[in-house]
């Protein structure tokens, strides 16, 4: 690579982390090109230059936690021991979130922009659709039926255990810690 790809490159790099933060921070909507371009020090020109536009640079992030997700999504519909699959669902995401922080931001970013009915049409279908609320209710009511999971309505019982998670993953990218819990600890939310 020529010194000038890797050049190009950086640059592409540092104004994919600055327009995270402020899509994670203010919001879609609320973050303009010449926001991004000042925090990275580049002009607005190299940002449209590189990327086109504004909902392309998001997909461009957006893009990067699709391996995550699909990893999460094609554990969930496994079938077996319903606690077991949503343990492996979660170790999964666990996994690539201690591995890579940014995972954290996207993938809190995609929860917020797919639970948010005020989300710009156009933005919600750049991002992939989470049904990670609907595949955990299924496998609790599985669980239930079997009698390894605790009684209650499975789709509140998911809500439940996706938003203590989406807690922890918030605490992460606060920096307010960096210790995940065991997946353990969600587990006995749902466990009998």
């Amino acid at each position: 690579m020529t010194s000038r790809e890797e050049q190009k490159v950086q640059s592409m790099y540092l104004i994919g982390e600055v327009a995270l933060d402020l899509f994670y921070d203010r919001g879609f909507n609320n973050t303009k090109i010449s926001d991004i371009a000042a925090k990275a020090g580049v002009s607005v020109g190299l940002i449209s230059y590189y990327f086109g536009s504004k909902e392309k640079l998001f997909e461009s992030i957006i893009n990067m936690s699709q391996n995550t997700l699909q990893t999460v999504n094609d554990l969930l519909v496994q079938t077996g021991d319903p606690l077991e699959v949503i343990k492996q669902g979660c170790e999964a995401l666990f996994k690539r979130i201690g591995e890579d922080k940014r995972a954290a931001k996207i993938f809190l970013l995609i929860y917020d922009v797919n639970s948010n009915p005020q989300a710009d049409r156009q933005i919600r279908q750049l991002i992939p659709r989470i049904d990670f609320f609907e595949r955990t209710a299924e496998l609790i009511q599985e669980g239930q039926k079997v009698g390894d999971i605790r009684e209650g309505n499975p789709k509140f019982l998911a809500k439940l255990f996706w938003t203590s998670i989406f807690l922890v993953i918030g605490g992460v990218v606060t920096g307010e810690s960096d210790d995940i819990p065991p997946i353990s600890w969600f587990i006995h939310i749902l466990s009998v």
